[in-house]
């Protein structure tokens, strides 16, 4: 059985931790984001863990202009994409594809939805955990998450028919 896994935007899109990308569209070619399907800009995935405390929100907008700013720069100057990428930030918006076994998956909601997980990670796999558990219990309802993470800042899963 085969699941494919979506995350509509803006959480579809989120790499962290040294997390493995296969599979994908993105893996064949280097994203460009001064052409024209991006409008010379970087998208990022907004910090839920700074929503009430302007003075870091701030600093983390800030820093992703600068990183921005220096990206396109580079391009400017001739750097290949997958050179000027070394700027941005972690929370730069990159499409992803993942392909796994049901093994691996057990693995990886092990790994990514326990309170050692990166915020924004545990925001993605702890719902999604959560509806494979609903799905495939009988595979999955083994497995804990941070159950103190507020699921109020959990990303949606979208189900399309």
């Amino acid at each position: 059985m085969t699941y494919d896994i979506i995350m509509e935007d803006p959480y579809y899109n989120f790499i962290a931790n040294g997390f493995m990308v296969h599979n994908s569209q993105e893996s064949t070619r280097y994203v460009n984001y001064s052409n024209e399907k991006y409008n010379s800009e970087i998208t990022v995935i907004e910090p839920f863990f700074y929503k009430n405390n302007n003075y870091l929100y701030n600093s983390w907008l800030k820093s992703c202009k600068v990183a921005e700013t220096e990206y396109m720069n580079q391009i400017n100057n001739h750097a290949k994409p997958q050179e000027a990428r070394s700027v941005l930030p972690n929370c730069t918006k990159t499409e992803i594809a993942i392909t796994f076994n049901m093994r691996e998956w057990r693995h990886f909601f092990r790994l990514r939805c326990s309170s050692a997980a990166h915020p924004q990670m545990r925001q993605v796999t702890i719902p999604l955990l959560l509806h494979f558990k609903k799905e495939i219990p009988i595979l999955f309802d083994d497995i804990s998450y941070d159950e103190s993470f507020n699921p109020e800042d959990y990303a949606d899963i979208i189900q399309e028919d």
